[in-house]
């Protein structure tokens, strides 16, 4: 109750757990003096926006690592391309002097072989993973063993028996992953009987190759190109299917960020809502709110994750009024290409400031401030 009798709905163990004598004078001190009562005020309301608020952290964080690992892709699927043009440009001169219908049966098994050998490959790959993956796994049967409850027997009996039924799969699945190595292990010999069908027609391939006499072509380098090409198409491909969940991870981030400011603008207004009844108990105090807005704070942690970077303070100042935290910073330069930091930074500033994020943003994306 205030002075005139009003609840002001702060629960009793709020008050008892979590005392706080303050004045005008703490209050004047500075926002985090402040950002604390409110925190006491508010008790598991902000424990509940936490939680909240820690799983979209995780959906951004793991968005820009997935752009992260992709952001060299443009530059990779240029080198390919360019690569293919020239291996297509040497092949074509080998198809017009008519070396290429010649040399076709050659060409036909290197290129069998390879296609065998990249998918097996990744086959391999994918099978390690798998197993790492199961190797990892820390839960067993028995993890229920020694704990009796009281009021909840049915429940726990029914855990139980699904923890055991859980358990049966993934031993199925470790099972299984043996005989898909056993398979795997079938498959590789695939190579072993193609080696030995291409070195039964090395005679016949060496005959073929006397026969051209052109010593204006290198007749050895034809197979190599081709098999060269069509590793070079195999790559362009996966970077290509990559790269095609850039909008995905880009949509996702700017999602989980959309949500995070609606959560962090309902938690401001309940901060509202008990700032307001601090306001109208009594009139020695008043405390007033701007949602996120400490900008000296977030000032401080840009000179002080940034240092080094050669940005002046007026920059600094400019950065603040232009991005209400890091996160805002952050979609510019990781998702939107620095459209708006580019217009405050020099080249070198904002190569410097993007390199810094990309090795930081886990940090920086935790240095979060509503008020």
């Amino acid at each position: 109750m205030d002075a005139n009798d009003n609840d002001l709905g702060i629960s009793i163990g709020t008050i008892l757990q979590n005392t706080l004598y303050f004045g005008q004078k703490d209050l004047s001190q500075g926002t985090s003096f402040e950002a604390e009562l409110l925190d006491k005020l508010l008790g598991e309301k902000i424990k509940s926006s936490a939680v909240d608020a820690s799983d979209l952290y995780g959906e951004m964080t793991d968005s820009l690592k997935n752009l992260l690992e992709i952001k060299n892709v443009p530059e990779e699927l240029a080198e390919l391309e360019t690569k293919k043009s020239n291996l297509n440009h040497n092949i074509s001169i080998f198809e017009e002097r008519g070396v290429a219908e010649k040399l076709s049966k050659q060409t036909a098994f290197n290129l069998d072989r390879q296609k065998i050998d990249t998918i097996g490959t990744e086959v391999g790959t994918t099978i390690e993973d798998i197993r790492s993956c199961l190797e990892n796994i820390t839960i067993s049967g028995n993890m229920f063993d020694g704990y009796d409850s009281k009021y909840n027997a049915d429940e726990f009996e029914k855990a139980k028996g699904l923890l055991k039924s859980i358990m049966k799969i993934i031993g199925n699945i470790k099972k299984e992953i043996e005989n898909a190595d056993g398979k795997y292990t079938e498959y590789k010999a695939l190579l072993d009987g193609l080696d030995g069908k291409i070195e039964s027609l090395k005679g016949e391939f060496a005959e073929i190759k006397r026969q051209i006499d052109d010593p204006q072509v290198d007749i050895d380098a034809y197979p190599k190109l081709k098999t060269d090409l069509q590793e070079t198409e195999g790559k362009l491909k996966k970077l290509s299917e990559s790269l095609a969940g850039k909008n995905v991870f880009e949509n996702s981030f700017k999602t989980a960020l959309r949500k995070r400011n609606e959560l962090l603008q309902k938690q401001f207004k309940s901060y509202g809502v008990a700032v307001k009844k601090i306001n109208d108990s009594q009139p020695e105090l008043s405390v007033r709110l701007e949602f996120k807005g400490e900008k000296e704070k977030f000032k401080e942690y840009l000179k002080s994750d940034f240092r080094g970077s050669s940005i002046k303070d007026i920059k600094y100042q400019s950065l603040v009024e232009m991005f209400s935290d890091y996160a805002a910073l952050i979609e510019d330069v990781l998702i939107d290409g620095g459209k708006k930091c580019k217009g405050i930074l020099t080249d070198t500033e904002y190569s410097k400031l993007r390199e810094r994020i990309e090795n930081q943003y886990q940090e920086l994306l935790t240095k979060v401030h509503t008020a």
